[in-house]
């Protein structure tokens, strides 16, 4: 029974690890876009 409830806490803390990989990588994203879409924007006007 233990071991049960042991497998279902490692499952849970590998979907939150999963669930913080993947906002961070959003949160990244979302920089990076930022910054791609100011370059690609002001690139031009520098010119």
């Amino acid at each position: 029974m233990h071991h049960y409830s042991y497998i279902i806490f490692e499952e849970k803390k590998q979907r939150s690890q999963q669930f913080l990989v993947s906002l961070q990588f959003f949160q990244y994203h979302k920089i990076y876009s930022k910054t791609v879409f100011k370059s690609l924007f002001f690139l031009p006007l520098q010119q």
